[in-house]
């Protein structure tokens, strides 16, 4: 993998601490991301990997901590101020429009980038001509997206119909539809076979490098992790027990003990 050059801290978490009732799901994690980077956060099954990434989109509010986006500090954010500032997100569990076709699942990921309003939009008229000339550029940028992720062939497929490794490519492109200055990036490989992991770690790669978009990763198979990752951060039951380049984590006795193995 040619090596990356990184740029200024884009994002830092600092002491986040996150509660259920008496659960501690995350206590008191530290790490920065810094621009054009693949970060991975990695760690067993209830290590707080998905929660982090929900801290840092919106979706839940720590008890304790703050998160700094481009130098301005949050002690939390709702889900629609994190993606107007540029954060995009994917899911473990699919939640596309099964029923609708590739472009329109991929042309709902423009609705905060879209201006005119709903009048507008339904009026259809040379005086109402600016919602019109809108969905065009819309539409021409979500067939970028398309030609992008080699996915022409299905653009006017219900989603539902397309194997699952299919579908999680048009999850990423409606993240991409949103034009992310951070993508974050819940297990974007989960239940593909080995064919389907290679054409996304591609993709995942040239996304970083064509779009120079910011991901931060999640996931389980440790082979991706070490050749896509500039940095791994490494939980453990809502700690961080690890933070380094893949080499530095892959050597630390505390993520070989609690998450590698010896045999690694």
């Amino acid at each position: 993998m040619a090596e990356r050059v990184a740029g200024e801290v884009i994002l830092e978490v600092k002491n986040i601490s996150l509660r259920f009732g008496g659960v501690k799901a995350l206590s008191d994690i530290s790490f920065d991301v810094r621009e054009r980077e693949v970060r991975a956060i990695i760690g067993p099954n209830g290590a707080g990997k998905s929660s982090m990434l929900n801290c840092i989109n919106g979706v839940y509010a720590p008890q304790e901590g703050s998160i700094t986006f481009r130098g301005q500090t949050f002690g939390h954010m709702n889900s629609r101020q994190v993606a107007e500032m540029g954060v995009a997100r994917t899911f473990q569990s699919l939640a596309l429009f099964k029923g609708m076709s590739v472009l329109d699942n991929i042309m709902s990921g423009r609705n905060l980038r879209m201006k005119t309003n709903l009048f507008q939009q339904a009026i259809r008229n040379p005086w109402f001509g600016a919602a019109e000339r809108e969905e065009t550029a819309h539409r021409e940028a979500v067939e970028k997206i398309i030609d992008f992720l080699e996915i022409q062939a299905h653009r006017k497929t219900p989603v539902g119909r397309l194997p699952y490794g299919l579908q999680k490519r048009v999850d990423l492109g409606r993240a991409l539809a949103m034009e992310p200055q951070v993508l974050l990036l819940d297990e974007p490989m989960a239940g593909m076979n080995v064919e389907e992991k290679q054409d996304m770690s591609r993709f995942i790669l040239d996304v970083n490098d064509e779009y120079g978009t910011t991901i931060v990763l999640i996931e389980h198979d440790m082979s991706v992790v070490m050749d896509l990752s500039d940095r791994v951060v490494v939980l453990d039951y809502g700690r961080k027990i690890g933070d380094g380049t893949p080499a530095e984590v892959r050597r630390n006795p505390d993520v070989i003990s609690a998450y590698l193995g010896t045999g690694h």
